[in-house]
């Protein structure tokens, strides 16, 4: 039985994949959702379900190093940053392009701008300059999310609002906020 079938017996009681395409109906998966089934937020079904303390994001990276971020850590820090594209004007609906290799701030920025409503734009660390301005544009987007080394590629493409990774992104996960952690403690 391959991964699909193995998950549609598994959940649903079907055999194979083609039984699931024939039977399957959106009510069913609909009950294994626990949040606010009016508004859907794909934060709270990925992130915020989740017991704190558990493995969330597990990033190998080429040196051979390996940095795991728990649930909690990455539901505390994307809920601040949801609150930073809100004190920025950002809005249910309103784009935010990122631009971001894995890595804690890449988590943080993604699902800070789903628990938002905002729709994230993915652009590839490596695109060029013309592939970038294109999905800028193209989307609408309203504020881009990168690494500083990427500002040179960013400022020949775009002239719309930048958070930058490292103090300026710490900056805005310090503001309207009892607690402060600081990112820079999860690397």
């Amino acid at each position: 039985m391959n991964g699909k079938d193995l998950l549609n017996a598994k959940i649903f009681g079907y055999k194979t994949y083609d039984e699931a395409k024939e039977k399957f109906e959106w009510a069913q998966a609909w009950e294994l959702f626990d949040g606010n089934k009016k508004i859907f937020n794909i934060t709270h079904e990925c992130i915020d379900r989740h017991p704190a303390a558990e493995t969330a994001v597990r990033i190998k990276f080429e040196d051979g190093h390996v940095e795991e971020y728990s649930f909690g850590i990455i539901s505390s820090l994307s809920a601040r940053f949801a609150n930073a594209l809100e004190s920025r004007g950002i809005d249910f609906g309103d784009r935010v392009a990122i631009m971001l290799n894995p890595s804690l701030e890449f988590y943080v920025t993604l699902f800070g701008a789903l628990r938002r409503g905002a729709i994230v734009v993915p652009c590839f660390p490596l695109f060029g300059p013309d592939a970038l301005k294109q999905r800028l544009e193209d989307s609408g987007a309203k504020l881009l999310v990168t690494n500083r080394e990427k500002m040179d590629l960013v400022h020949k493409t775009w002239t719309g609002e930048i958070i930058t990774t490292g103090s300026q992104l710490n900056e805005l996960l310090e503001k309207d906020v009892d607690e402060v952690v600081d990112i820079d403690d999860y690397e």
